[in-house]
């Protein structure tokens, strides 16, 4: 079975689109669960005995076996993709053999997880930018129901007093405004190494 609206952009969607997503997360407590960049790397571009093409591939079969259930079975799934691969990813999800599920993708900059409303503007700065980029984000997540994230994807690293790259910077933010856990579906740190890093006193 295939959905013709199976990825939808989540910062354009119409009232009564938002209103299945609203009523989706309320049904899970709040929950939402968020993928960055989940395709950025291939399991070809590993050796496929390697750990690394393990949890990649460990990642993508999730997502799928997500997408293949309907609506009523799972929370809403938010992917954060960068601006010049969204058509790459539309095609990845319409290549799977079922999709019952209605997902949500937010475009982003390249090589960053900040969300892309507009093209970069510094006129007052990067860091304003970002954060206004942000906002409109966390702002729309809020106004939805949204209490709690489940976030993975790619990359996550550690860095010396805070988590780093992709998934880590997305995690740094949205922890601000939201209960925000850690899927054992991220790449290449894992969920463990990050967990004990933060509770021994890394900044989110």
């Amino acid at each position: 079975m295939k959905k013709d609206n199976a990825l939808l952009n989540f910062l354009e969607l119409f009232e009564y689109q938002e209103e299945i997503f609203r009523q989706r997360i309320k049904k899970n407590q709040g929950l939402v669960r968020i993928f960055i960049h989940p395709y950025y790397e291939d399991i070809v571009s590993w050796n496929r005995e390697s750990k690394h093409s393990t949890k990649i591939e460990s990642m993508h079969l999730i997502i799928q076996r997500i997408l293949a259930l309907p609506d009523d079975r799972t929370p809403p799934i938010l992917f954060f993709e960068e601006f010049h691969k969204l058509s790459i990813l539309d095609d990845i999800i319409r290549s799977m053999k079922i999709v019952q599920n209605t997902s949500y993708v937010i475009s982003t900059h390249a090589s960053t997880s900040e969300p892309k409303r507009t093209f970069l503007d510094y006129s007052e700065g990067k860091q304003s930018s970002e954060k206004r980029n942000w906002q409109v984000v966390v702002n729309k997540l809020k106004v939805l129901g949204v209490t709690k994230i489940l976030i993975g994807g790619m990359y996550l690293s550690i860095g010396m007093d805070k988590l780093g790259s992709c998934v880590g910077s997305a995690i740094n933010r949205l922890s601000e405004d939201f209960h925000v856990e850690i899927s054992s579906r991220v790449f290449p740190e894992d969920r463990k190494k990050a967990k004990k890093f933060l509770n021994n006193g890394g900044k989110r």
